[in-house]
């Protein structure tokens, strides 16, 4: 009973520290921006949240759209390492960028860092032995996840699609990174190795929330090697107890994991769309959400909330794309701008709403992020950082079509037919 209590009392303090925090944050950037009916709502918004768990205050964060700027910095914060160097994607490419990032890890490795590498095995198909020979040899732990040998003939048919999305990279007890690149030039831009062919969202998080990633990638190590994993990573207790950075922000990190019926990121969204007031902007290159999520950006709309979605014109998946035509209809009768980038492939997955909530993460709006694969995400209650993702979503709407219902309507009717077949073959075989 008294275990019970202490529980109870410790949930209603971290509760009153929540409250606290966001309602400074928000009263941060004066009432000339922000109603008091919205500071209000977002104060008991996270009270809402809490209850998702992964949450803490006294966290900095710092957004990267340019990806030179993300690498270098992972690159630099990499050197740092002393104790812990825990890096997951879903891409690790064998190319100037991929190998630089193989390299840094080495380095870390020959240093004595705890190094340990969890990598997609489908999306990541280009790497052989030969890459990270070198970096097995100076002992890290180098883990395939979900590879073919491991697979059971069951399962044969959706191991395709039962991935590994996550991209984080955790430097000792000091900060994390995580958002939507993945170890690929294609992700970073020239100075650095790369080609600048996606425009991308990533960001370090430093403060509490560090370990609250970290409990996440010890999750997928977990998974990914169930019989060995404690063998492969260090834990330190310091971890558990890192200190609240003055003036620092509220986190929230949530994951996804279909097998352990785990949905925090979609309960998280769903949540915050349910309590928007002034303005939503969503971004998501791949945009076939579930009816719940779809149901709640129309009724924001509804209620009068500006909804804007940015997704990708350019698309290296069609069938997702032409079967995202086939439902945009749906959102644009009911009140929701809709935006297509064909300067560059979008792969940002960020949320803004009341220019106070802001998330960054891994997660699309379709089947296979909300059924089959690891996601992360973390959302952030600041004003500073929700403010700084819609400057990047307005930035990226000048190099944007809108798309209206009455272009939407003059498809003609083979477009009609291809984009009612994606959508049907989509829902086969992604539900």
């Amino acid at each position: 009973m008294r275990s019970r209590y202490r529980i109870k009392s410790a949930h209603r303090r971290k509760r009153r520290l929540v409250h606290r925090n966001v309602g400074r944050k928000i009263a941060s950037v004066g009432s000339s921006l922000l109603s008091s009916k919205i500071a209000k709502k977002w104060q008991l918004t996270a009270g809402e949240l809490m209850e998702l768990n992964g949450t803490s205050v006294g966290n900095r964060v710092e957004t990267y759209p340019d990806g030179s700027d993300a690498f270098k910095s992972m690159w630099a914060a990499i050197r740092t390492a002393k104790e812990n160097v825990w890096m997951e994607t879903f891409l690790l490419n064998p190319d100037p960028v991929g190998l630089k990032m193989i390299y840094e890890l080495t380095q870390a490795a020959k240093r004595g860092c705890n190094v340990v590498v969890i990598y997609d095995k489908f999306g990541s198909l280009s790497v052989r032995e030969k890459h990270v020979s070198k970096l097995i040899q100076a002992g890290a732990a180098v883990l395939p996840y979900n590879s073919f040998n491991k697979i059971r003939l069951q399962n044969l048919a959706k191991w395709p699609i039962q991935r590994n999305h996550r991209k984080l990279l955790i430097i000792d007890d000091t900060m994390a990174f995580c958002g939507g690149m993945n170890m690929h030039g294609d992700h970073a831009g020239r100075d650095v190795g790369g080609n600048a062919r996606f425009r991308d969202t990533h960001a370090k998080v430093t403060g509490p929330a560090v370990n609250d990633l970290a409990k996440v990638f010890i999750h997928s190590l977990q998974v990914t090697d169930p019989d060995g994993w404690k063998g492969k990573i260090k834990i330190n207790e310091k971890h558990q107890h890192i200190r609240p950075i003055k003036n620092g922000v509220f986190v929230q990190v949530l994951e996804s994991d279909a097998k352990r019926n785990k949905r925090n990121i979609q309960k998280a969204l769903l949540i915050s769309l349910r309590n928007a007031t002034s303005h939503c902007y969503l971004t998501s290159p791949y945009f076939l959400p579930p009816l719940k999520l779809r149901r709640e950006i129309m009724n924001a709309a509804a209620r009068g909330v500006d909804v804007r979605l940015l997704t990708q014109g350019l698309c290296r998946t069609p069938i997702i794309s032409q079967a995202s035509q086939h439902i945009y209809g749906l959102f644009l009768r009911n009140g929701v701008k809709v935006y297509q980038m064909f300067d560059k492939e979008l792969h940002a997955k960020t949320a803004t709403i009341d220019g106070v909530y802001a998330s960054i993460g891994t997660y699309n709006f379709d089947n296979l992020s909300f059924k089959h694969m690891l996601e992360v995400n973390f959302t952030v209650i600041d004003p500073k950082t929700a403010l700084e993702l819609e400057d990047h979503f307005k930035n990226d709407l000048a190099y944007s079509e809108e798309l209206n219902i009455e272009i939407w309507e003059k498809r003609s009717y083979w477009k009609r037919f291809i984009h009612g077949c994606a959508y049907f073959m989509s829902q086969i075989f992604l539900r």
